[in-house]
């Protein structure tokens, strides 16, 4: 690994370069381990999600740390709003941060100025970090690469967010709106049932505020026929599954498959 290299965040480029980018989320793969698996299955980015599971900001940082060093892009959804759980997850190591129920351009506007530095937000600055391998050139320049590579997303959950998808997708600094399906099914009164034609005009027009304003868009939920309708409308940055969906689906498939190795008599 070359550590004088500039930061680079391999995800965002491949985005921009309109190709997929397939994340893997985690709640209970809480070890360092998680990050060498999720890039043997394939995927390009691991997602320790600290909203939904008990997941340290010690344990967060060595996940990240671990998939730094090979070339993995660790993002961190945070569990609140705060600049210093934003701070904490970037200063650990992410190279992204996904932002619960952003609902409207200040909030936007507030999660962009907790992770980016001056002059485009305020984020306090730790002259020293696992981002930039400890060893980084000159303040200035550093604070460049970084502000260049974090990746912000933001996740929009509510009927509100939907609403103010434009004025979200306009905010300088925001990379992506990602669609948080569940919450916001339940948000409708509809739970689960992404198919419904509300959801469906909710996720046009998000991804169509994305496309004005040139941000990735992207949803979180969905089976593979929403996923190829998502491609469909832009999505380029798929959230794939959780670690305990693919464990359960797995594990359930290799029971049933063993089990009727067994002669029915």
């Amino acid at each position: 690994m070359n550590t004088t290299a500039p930061l680079q965040n391999i995800a965002k480029q491949k985005l921009a370069a309109g190709e997929l980018v397939l994340c893997l989320s985690i709640r209970q793969m809480r070890t360092v381990e998680s990050a060498m698996i999720t890039q043997a299955c394939g995927f390009d980015v691991i997602i320790v999600d600290q909203e939904h599971a008990p997941v340290s900001r010690e344990l967060t940082s060595a996940i990240c740390v671990a998939a730094l060093g090979i070339g993995l892009t660790p993002m961190v959804r945070i569990g609140s709003h705060a600049a210093h759980d934003i701070g904490a997850a970037l200063d650990g190591g992410a190279l992204g941060i996904l932002v619960p129920h952003i609902n409207n351009a200040a909030e936007a506007k507030a999660a962009v100025d907790h992770s980016k530095y001056a002059p485009i937000g305020h984020r306090s600055v730790a002259a020293l970090g696992p981002a930039m391998r400890y060893q980084p050139p000159a303040l200035v320049e550093s604070l460049k690469q970084q502000n260049d590579a974090i990746f912000v997303g933001l996740l929009i959950e509510t009927p509100e967010g939907v609403n103010n998808a434009e004025e979200i997708a306009a905010t300088p600094g925001v990379d992506a709106l990602i669609i948080g399906s569940v919450d916001l099914s339940v948000e409708y009164g509809e739970p689960g049932r992404f198919e419904d034609v509300t959801m469906q005009n909710a996720y046009a027009k998000v991804a169509a505020a994305c496309r004005k304003h040139n941000k990735q868009f992207a949803v979180a939920g969905g089976n593979r026929e929403q996923q190829a309708k998502h491609i469909a409308m832009g999505a380029r940055l798929m959230m794939g599954g959780m670690d305990v969906n693919y464990m359960i689906n797995a594990a359930r498939s290799e029971v049933a498959a063993i089990r009727a190795l067994l002669p029915v008599t």
